[in-house]
C-alpha cells in the first residue's frame, strides 16, 4: 500500500537512482522505494515496545524566532509547547550555515568536515551509518519527507530510509517561476498523515520542511507582521539584495520571513494535534530543530552559506519525550552533532564509531568548545565557541574575528588585540581540530571512493529547483 497520498503526491515522484542504501535491496523492492511506497516489511513486525522518533527539522529557522516573547515578534504556539514541555536547548549550534552540510551532521552526529558533504557537488558518503540506517537494523520503519533538493536521494541522504519522498518536482512545464520548486509545510503536513496512518510500529519519521527559506511568501492568512506595507517588495518578487532597500523595504522583508515562521509552525502544531489525538505522541520522541539561521543585514548580507555569524549558527533545539527527558530550559552551548548520541542513548542503541557529538540527556560542560565550518564556493571558514567567547577564522583570507558574546552578542566588536594569548589558545585548537578530522575522515573512508554528485547530474527538476532556491545559476 502506498504509504504517502493526497493532492501533492504527484510532487514526490522520485523515480530516481537511490545512493548507498546500507542494505541489499531487490530490485522489486527499490523500485517500490523510489516511488515513495513504503516495502512490505519481512517478517512480522514486533510488539511496540520501543518509541516512535520524530524529527522535524524546519530549514532557516533563526532561534530568535521562536516563542512570543521573541524579538522578533514572531507567534509560535506549537514550537512554544515544545519547550514547555520538553528540554529546550537556548544555546544551539548549528556546524554550518548551509543545509546539507548541517543535516549531513544531524544524521550522522559527525563534523562536516568528517562527514564530507560540505560542497556543491559533495554527496554523503555511503560509508558512514546514518541514523536511519541504525534504526532500521535495529527494527525501526523509516521514512523521510525532503523539500529541500541538497538533501536529496542523489546526494546520498536517502540511506536509511524505507521511504524517502522528496517534493520539489516540477508542477507544470515551461521555465520555472519564483517559489514555484517550494512546497508548503501544510502540503507535508498532508503527506505525513498519510504516512502515519498506515506506519508501522515504531517508525522513524525524518521531516525537512523550507517555508522559511527565502524567497519569503508566506499564505495571505499568517501575512499579518507589517501588511500594511505598501512599497515595492512584495511575496513574488524580492530583490533582497539590492543595495537601495529602504528601512521599511527590509522591515517587510523580514515581516515576510516571520509570517512563514508562524505558518511552519501551524503546519508543525497540526502534526502534534494528530499524535496527541491518536494517543501516539507521549510515545514518541519529538526532536524539533533547523539547519541554520538567516541573515538579515545584522553584518552587512542577507540569507545564509556564506558566514558563521551567531544570526546563521544559532538555531532552535527542543526534545519533548516526557517518560525520560525532563523539561527544563538549558542555557550550556550544545550543537547539533549531539543528536544523534542523544537520541542513541535515549533508545539503547550503540553507536558505530565515536561521534563528534555528546548525549544531550548528560550535564553539558560549560566550558565545552562547539565547532562550525564553512567550505562552499570559495569560502573556507571556521568558528569555535568557548563560554562567552567566540573566535571566527577565514582560512583563505587569513582575517580574525573574537567576540566576547555576553557583553557583545551581536557580535560587533572585535577583541583580537585585547586578548591575543586567548586568540592563539582558541586558534591553536582549531587547527589541532582540523587536521584531527581530516585524519578520521580519511581513516573512515577506508578507501571508500569520495562521492560527489555535479550539477550536471542532477535530474532536471532538482536541479531547476536549486535554481528557484538560489543556490545554482540559472541559465535563464
Amino acid at each position: 500500500m502506498d504509504g504517502f497520498g493526497g493532492p501533492v503526491a504527484e510532487y514526490g515522484r522520485a523515480a530516481r537512482p537511490l545512493l548507498g542504501l546500507a542494505l541489499a535491496i531487490p530490485l522489486v523492492l527499490l523500485a517500490g522505494v523510489a516511488c515513495g511506497q513504503k516495502p512490505e516489511p519481512s517478517t512480522s513486525p514486533e510488539p511496540c515496545d520501543r518509541p516512535n522518533v520524530l524529527l522535524y527539522v524546519v530549514d532557516t529557522l533563526r532561534a530568535d524566532h521562536i516563542g512570543r516573547d521573541a524579538a522578533s515578534g514572531s507567534e509560535t504556539p506549537a514550537a512554544d509547547r515544545l519547550a514547555r514541555e520538553g528540554r529546550f536547548f537556548a544555546n544551539a549550534l548549528a556546524p554550518s550555515s548551509w543545509t546539507r552540510a548541517s543535516i549531513g551532521s544531524i544524521l550522522t552526529g559527525l563534523y562536516p568536515d568528517v562527514h564530507g558533504a560540505q560542497g556543491r557537488d559533495s554527496a554523503l558518503p555511503a560509508h558512514l551509518e546514518t541514523l536511519a540506517e541504525l534504526l532500521r537494523q535495529h527494527r525501526y520503519t523509516t521514512a523521510a519527507v525532503v523539500t529541500n533538493p541538497n538533501v536529496g536521494s542523489f546526494y546520498g541522504f536517502d540511506q536509511g530510509f524505507d521511504t524517502y519522498l522528496q517534493l520539489f518536482e516540477r508542477r507544470e512545464p515551461g521555465r520555472i517561476k519564483s517559489g514555484e520548486a517550494i512546497v508548503r509545510s501544510d502540503q507535508v503536513t498532508e503527506q505525513l498523515f498519510s504516512w502515519i496512518d498506515d506506519a508501522t510500529c515504531p517508525f522513524f519519521l525524518s521531516v525537512l520542511t523550507i517555508d522559511p527559506h527565502w524567497p519569503y511568501g508566506p499564505p495571505t492568512a499568517f501575512d499579518r507582521f507589517g501588511a500594511e506595507y505598501s512599497g515595492p517588495v512584495d511575496t513574488d518578487k524580492l530583490a533582497i539584495k539590492r543595495d537601495d532597500l529602504t528601512p521599511a523595504d527590509r522591515d517587510r522583508i523580514r515581516a515576510l520571513y516571520r509570517g512563514e515562521v508562524a505558518f511552519n509552525d501551524a503546519s508543525l502544531g497540526m502534526l502534534l494535534e494528530k499524535l496527541e489525538s491518536e494517543g501516539r505522541l507521549d510515545d514518541t520522541i519529538v526532536i524539533l530543530t533547523s539547519d541554520h539561521g538567516e541573515e538579515f543585514w545584522e553584518h552587512g548580507g542577507v540569507l545564509h552559506g556564506t558566514t558563521l555569524y551567531d544570526e546563521v549558527l544559532r538555531v532552535p533545539l527542543i526534545i519533548r519525550y516526557p517518560k525520560a527527558v525532563t523539561a527544563e530550559r538549558v542555557t550550556s552551548q550544545v550543537s547539533l552533532v549531539d543528536i544523534a548520541p542523544t537520541l542513541l542513548e535515549l533508545l539503547g542503541i550503540d553507536a558505530p564509531y565515536p561521534f563528534d557529538g555528546v548525549s544531550l540527556l548528560q550535564s553539558a560542560s560549560e566550558n565545552r568548545s562547539v565547532h562550525a565550518m564553512l567550505e562552499l564556493d570559495g569560502r573556507r571558514s571556521r568558528s569555535m565557541s568557548q563560554s562567552s567567547w567566540k573566535l571566527i577564522e577565514n582560512w583563505r583570507n587569513g582575517s580574525r574575528a573574537l567576540f566576547d558574546l555576553d557583553r557583545d552578542p551581536g557580535e560587533t566588536k572585535n577583541l583580537i588585540s585585547e586578548n591575543r594569548e586567548r586568540v592563539s589558545a582558541m586558534s591553536a585548537e582549531m587547527l589541532r581540530l582540523r587536521r584531527a578530522h581530516r585524519q578520521r575522515r580519511e581513516a573512515m573512508r577506508s578507501g571508500a571512493p569520495v562521492q560527489t554528485t555535479p550539477a550536471t547530474d542532477l535530474p532536471d527538476d532538482a536541479r531547476k529547483a536549486l535554481e528557484a532556491l538560489g543556490y545554482l545559476d540559472s541559465p535563464n
